[in-house]
């Protein structure tokens, strides 16, 4: 059966993320994940498609169920097809939506690289494991700021430490 794919517009650096965690810029969800929970309650009727010339930052999940037309038993002899509308569109709330999902994802994975990287390697300075997480990932230095992904990390840490803190000790 042929599959629908839906183009979602993540960005260069979560393209890169994305291709290589999963080795292609087409994702086939599974049912049961969250992605395809969040792509089915924000799919529409297409508008109307135009190809997209620059796909640099799009990339495609694919959904199942493509066909449009049911078929119903009727008396002898006839056969009876509805055409219904199949939503295979996301609008910019749903693509805002996807995207966000993307991020929390890479945030999750490099937040955990990171700690995994620095509390092996006590002597490691930030820097170097953001560089060595951009490299494990392929992500290139010229669509993403090092100093962007250190302020995260230190506002992360921050916050991580602020959790530990018990109330009844003061």
């Amino acid at each position: 059966m042929e599959r629908l794919k839906v183009d979602v517009k993540v960005g260069k650096t979560l393209k890169e993320f994305i291709v290589s965690t999963n080795e292609s810029d087409v994702l086939d969800p599974e049912k049961d994940t969250v992605l395809w929970c969040l792509m089915k309650q924000h799919l529409i009727t297409s508008p109307g498609y135009l190809p997209i010339a620059d796909r640099s930052e799009y990339i495609q999940i694919t959904l199942r169920n493509k066909n449009g037309a049911k078929t119903y038993s009727v008396p002898d002899k006839k056969r009876l097809q509805l055409q219904t509308l199949f939503r295979c569109y996301l609008d910019e709330r749903g693509q805002a939506v996807i995207r966000k999902h993307f991020e929390k994802e890479f945030k999750k994975t490099f937040r955990d690289y990171m700690r995994g990287a620095l509390n092996n390697n006590p002597d490691m300075k930030i820097i170097d494991a953001i560089e060595e997480f951009c490299v494990d990932h392929n992500i290139s230095m010229n669509n993403i700021s090092v100093d962007m992904l250190k302020k995260d990390w230190y506002r992360y840490r921050t916050k991580s430490a602020m959790k530990n803190i018990c109330p009844l000790c003061f």
